[in-house]
């Protein structure tokens, strides 16, 4: 029986960390905006940070998260042929203050040249994602009802290459058939604003956790980013309407305070911060 526990301790460590492996497949660029454009992502594409201020993330931590104003603030990434890919997903945890037109979640759109893609709130605060193709064919979705004012959602889209998703809060709200590989836009990309080539578009509200991926994740990849999130934070509402803390984390019933893949009991750096690199052992990898 001695020999039973350590292996059976072995085998949830690794199913753990592949989880965790798992969804970092095709992982671009990971921007938690902790009050800064820093990228947890294996490239580093740091974002510069104009205007925007450290705010209360989904657990009301100050400084979790990025607050913009609405007017001039943006996180901008310098043009990547990174950001030039063909299948995608880009997820982010939003709170708008207030409705605005076209208020750009994630952008590098060029309506002057008709390429790139934006994922955006439209005039009547639904969520949207649009993108030109290199044929010139413009293709989007957008979700069926607007989003509340002031509450924290989880929005993610996808394209596989044949089929735009878009999700709320892990569910799927729309998807349209799409073709061809996305035009590619030479402009920066940006968080919380963006420029077209005739207008500025600024978002108000705060942005936190933004991730861009080279693939198409499936629902299940983004229904446990959801969860993953979700179970980081106490549940800020209350007991009768969805909040974090409502969902427990799915696939692995070991603890993992700091969401590196490695459970605590076996976490040699159990500070390690949500969403790093980490090796085996739970401790950051070299150049990470």
């Amino acid at each position: 029986m001695k020999l039973l526990f350590p292996l059976f301790s072995m085998l949830l460590l690794v199913l753990c960390a592949s989880a965790s492996a798992g969804i970092n497949d095709g992982l671009i660029a990971h921007w938690p905006l902790d009050g800064d454009g820093w990228d947890l992502g294996p490239y580093a594409l740091n974002g510069y940070v104009t205007g925007a201020v450290a705010g209360e993330d989904v657990s009301g931590f100050p400084g979790g998260a990025l607050r913009f104003n609405g007017e001039d603030d943006v996180v901008e990434v310098p043009d990547q042929q990174l950001f030039n890919a063909q299948t995608l997903t880009i997820t982010a945890w939003i709170r708008p203050d207030h409705s605005s037109q076209w208020a750009r979640i994630v952008d590098k759109y060029d309506h002057v040249n008709e390429s790139g893609y934006a994922f955006h709130l439209n005039h009547d605060t639904y969520v949207s994602f649009e993108f030109w193709s290199q044929d010139g064919e413009h293709y989007s979705v957008t979700s069926a009802t607007p989003i509340s004012m002031g509450q924290w959602i989880y929005v993610a889209v996808t394209y596989d290459g044949s089929m735009l998703r878009l999700y709320q809060d892990g569910e799927l709200v729309d998807d349209n058939q799409a073709q061809g590989p996305i035009r590619h836009s030479t402009r920066n990309l940006s968080i919380g604003n963006g420029f077209d080539g005739y207008h500025s578009w600024p978002y108000a509200g705060t942005i936190d956790e933004v991730r861009f991926y080279d693939r198409a994740l499936s629902q299940s990849e983004i229904a446990m980013l959801v969860s993953d999130a979700l179970s980081l934070y106490p549940d800020t509402g209350p007991d009768d309407a969805p909040g974090p803390g409502d969902q427990p984390r799915p696939g692995c019933s070991c603890p993992d305070s700091d969401h590196d893949g490695v459970p605590d009991a076996w976490d040699a750096c159990p500070g390690t911060y949500p969403g790093a690199y980490t090796d085996s052992t739970g401790c950051p990898q070299a150049g990470m």
